[in-house]
């Protein structure tokens, strides 16, 4: 285990994120990353 801080983001998904499949969009992770 790494004793360096790092940056990380959590975010709840809902429904109207996710795909048939019931997967993410990676669209909608990309848009918290920029």
């Amino acid at each position: 285990m790494s004793a360096e801080p790092y940056l990380a983001i959590q975010v709840v998904m809902m429904p109207r994120d996710t795909n048939p499949h019931g997967t993410i969009f990676g669209g909608v992770i990309l848009s918290y990353i920029d």
